[in-house]
């Protein structure tokens, strides 16, 4: 039990679990406050016994110092827990607030019992990225201030302001600097479009449907051999617009409340048979081709990539503010990827250069694909040279 062997006369010490504020009652902000908290402790966030609004006083900030302490103990026993019934993952939330010598060493001793087993950490700061994947021993990061940012600003500038001039950030070619910035590191990424803390695609502060996300979708699958998450009914399109509770109409599905999404209830159904509207149906029956698809190929699970984009700029129909190219490619698999930002169809006469079959181990002159990609869409071509 976290706390039981506590001295709450100390605001710190090296063996107690929490943070105290002796003398001082918690103070939380909310209205008719019944939970009572003497002395007051530490919550997620905050030092202090008044939270603010936004603070996270729902939970209490653990003293894990950064030498060992009882409560390193208390949390290798918890993961050895869920491991022995079977978890074979932790995501491990903002570990940038936790000492990394505790996750160093936790991930150390649980790898040494459950060999397989992985540890997800949720890093904002792009520099401490190879810090906690070589040092630490995160299996893989959630890429947030990389890809899921670098497609969500591309994604919001072409369905919302589709007809502006496309500034750097914006542009598609962000994506190629993102993926060099990162370099050896990014098979060690954990790509998304949705999570808990952001907003849904189909919501109207993200994309508006989940349609003028694919093209997004089609680059964060299949653009390299880091994993991919697909978050809770991101399939089924839920634009996270239901009122609920502590959420309200943000376009974030809420973590606070019991809540019933109907795009579970959409994917129930589709699961087990029972009716769902078409729309969705052809939604999910999408996502699921192009998740098993990625699968299924070797040149996606294990392949290389080579990005096209720089030796397509005078390319018929290409658009490197608004259109990406890549291919991926192991032994005899080759896939040519076009994701079209854009709210226009694009029909593009996309360039492989030799150089790229050389990369590829094959002598080949220059080749030229014409692809046609429906707006905001992405299409996949197996190419047999």
């Amino acid at each position: 039990a976290f706390g039981a062997l506590d001295d709450p006369a100390f605001h710190w010490k090296a063996d107690n679990d929490f943070f105290y504020y002796p003398g001082e009652e918690l103070r939380l902000p909310v209205e008719g406050q019944t939970y009572r908290e003497f002395p007051a402790k530490a919550s997620g966030n905050f030092f202090g016994p008044s939270p603010g609004q936004n603070d996270w006083y729902d939970t209490i900030k653990l003293n894990y110092c950064d030498f060992h302490t009882p409560t390193w103990d208390k949390m290798r026993s918890i993961v050895r827990f869920w491991a022995g019934k079977g978890v074979d993952g932790f995501r491990c939330d903002m570990v940038e607030l936790v000492p990394p010598e505790f996750f160093k060493w936790l991930i150390s001793s649980i790898k040494e019992e459950y060999p397989g087993i992985i540890f997800i950490a949720e890093v904002y700061q792009k520099q401490n990225y190879r810090k906690y994947i070589r040092e630490v021993g995160f299996d893989y990061l959630y890429d947030k201030s990389g890809m899921y940012d670098t497609l969500r600003a591309i994604v919001q500038k072409n369905v919302y302001d589709s007809g502006m001039p496309v500034e750097q950030w914006q542009s598609a070619m962000k994506l190629t600097w993102n993926w060099q910035e990162l370099g050896s590191l990014q098979p060690a990424m954990l790509t998304f479009l949705e999570n808990h803390d952001e907003q849904r695609v189909a919501s109207p502060f993200f994309a508006g449907s989940a349609e003028k996300a694919f093209a997004a979708l089609h680059t964060a699958l299949l653009f390299n051999t880091s994993a991919f998450m697909l978050y809770a009914g991101e399939e089924a399109g839920d634009d996270g617009m239901d009122e609920e509770g502590f959420s309200g109409k943000d376009g974030r599905t809420t973590i606070y409340d019991w809540w019933n999404p109907l795009s579970l209830r959409h994917l129930w159904n589709y699961v087990h048979g029972l009716p769902v509207p078409e729309d969705v149906r052809a939604r999910i029956e999408r996502f699921s081709h192009l998740t098993s698809s990625a699968s299924a190929s070797e040149a996606v699970t294990e392949g290389g990539t080579y990005d096209l984009g720089f030796c397509n700029l005078p390319s018929d129909g290409f658009d490197q503010n608004r259109h990406y190219l890549f291919l991926r490619h192991f032994r005899d698999e080759i896939l040519l990827v076009a994701a079209n930002f854009s709210a226009s169809d694009a029909n593009i006469s996309v360039l492989i250069p030799a150089k790229a079959f050389e990369w590829m181990g094959i002598a080949h002159d220059d080749m030229t694909v014409k692809v046609h990609v429906r707006a905001y869409d992405g299409s996949v071509t197996r190419l047999k040279p």
